[in-house]
């Protein structure tokens, strides 16, 4: 079988350094026949598979390396598309169509976040208080075992955008948080940032801190004569002094 294949001219999508759009003719390499051949009891049946190859071009490919895109297919759990420093400049497919797909694809990634490097990016405080007040019943036979009470605290310091139709939310790093599938981060609320309110929120975690560390702390010997004790010293109102 001859090893010299021809490729193929296909005018696709393309998108110089600024991001600007227009059509460019670009070649498709048509691969040598992969052998899949399929080894039965007795014979042996003779398959080849056609595969094709595409190359990238290299300011987009050096563009999107060590990037993660948002992505809205179920099948990624993360809710991201990440583009690893080994992310291979060569994309190959069984079907021309398919690897078109696959160029759109990365082309797309490549515009959406040129995009975002354009927008202004909002420095704020994300913050969530989760409250809990309820009867507590048995799991087992369902009687009343008292009253629960919960508090959970978060926050963290972070970008949005500010001249998109989407805000989009970043971390302290400036990744891309995709809050698509991931609700917890979708119901974080936020203040615009300065030195004082991370301060505050600073100061809030550290109180919690405390408060927990002493009734840890209170709990770890508890007794009559401890419990009498924390009665006589108002102790109980000193955990949130």
């Amino acid at each position: 079988m001859e090893n010299d294949l021809k490729s193929i001219r296909l005018t696709l999508d393309y998108y110089d350094e600024n991001g600007n759009h227009s059509f460019k003719d670009m070649s498709v390499k048509v691969n040598k026949p992969k052998d899949v051949s399929y080894h039965g009891y007795q014979n042996k049946r003779m398959k080849y598979a056609m595969t094709f190859s595409l190359v990238i071009p290299s300011h987009i490919h050096a563009y999107l390396l060590n990037k993660t895109v948002p992505v809205s297919e179920m099948s990624d759990r993360n809710g991201s598309r990440e583009y690893a420093s080994d992310f291979s400049k060569t994309l190959n497919s069984d079907s021309i169509e398919k690897l078109c797909d696959l160029y759109l694809r990365v082309v797309g990634d490549y515009v959406w976040l040129k995009g975002i490097d354009k927008a202004e990016l909002q420095k704020v405080i994300f913050y969530k208080f989760n409250n809990s007040f309820s009867d507590f019943n048995s799991s087992w036979n369902g009687i009343n075992l008292g009253f629960k009470s919960g508090l959970n605290y978060s926050y963290f310091i972070g970008y949005i955008t500010t001249n998109t139709k989407t805000v989009l939310r970043y971390n302290k790093a400036k990744t891309l948080i995709n809050t698509s599938y991931d609700r917890e981060l979708y119901d974080y609320n936020y203040v615009n940032w300065t030195e004082d309110r991370q301060a505050f929120f600073e100061n809030l975690q550290t109180s919690f801190e405390n408060i927990i560390s002493k009734v840890n702390a209170f709990n770890k010997n508890i007794d009559e004569e401890s419990v009498d004790l924390a009665i006589k010293n108002n102790t109980m109102l000193k955990f949130i002094s």
